[in-house]
């Protein structure tokens, strides 16, 4: 992580579980952006986002922590209208929509429509919230594609 520091030129984003010795090395690291995101000794990619309403008071010192030392923090949520709302509150400068069952569900099917519902009210309240937006896993071109119907992909 220090020779990224030493070397990237653009932002640096480090995604990290939200657990002290990892926000140590954070601190010391200073990278531009903590994607705070859940984790667990199994998974090769994230499956949901992190429990902001049940582990709000720990992700809520992770974040203080982060944002004292002048880094900016993303919380991976899953796109719950709550969850969107408790990110405000913890101090999130970005909130990242966790957009898989959108992305898996099957072309054409009422899931589709339902989770692009979910994605557009949770994205809603993160911008009415004046966080910044992100959404990530699952994305193909196809994907991509319909969710050009969500009047918020195009802000």
């Amino acid at each position: 992580m220090r020779l990224l520091r030493q070397t990237v030129r653009g932002s640096l984003n480090l995604e990290m579980a939200a657990v002290p010795s990892i926000i140590d090395i954070a601190l010391d690291v200073r990278p531009d952006m903590c994607t705070l995101v859940p984790e667990k000794r199994a998974e090769r990619t994230t499956e949901g986002g992190l429990d902001v309403r049940g582990r709000g008071q720990e992700i809520g010192g992770a974040v203080r922590r982060l944002r004292a030392a002048g880094i900016a923090v993303s919380l991976f949520i899953d796109p719950e209208e709550e969850a969107a709302r408790v990110c405000a509150d913890l101090g999130a400068t970005q909130a990242e929509l966790h957009t898989g069952d959108y992305c898996h569900a099957p072309p054409g099917s009422t899931e589709v429509g339902r989770e692009l519902a979910r994605l557009e009210k949770a994205a809603r309240i993160v911008v009415d919230g004046g966080m910044r937006l992100a959404a990530a896993t699952g994305w193909t071109t196809a994907t991509w594609a319909r969710s050009r119907a969500c009047p918020i992909s195009r802000k």
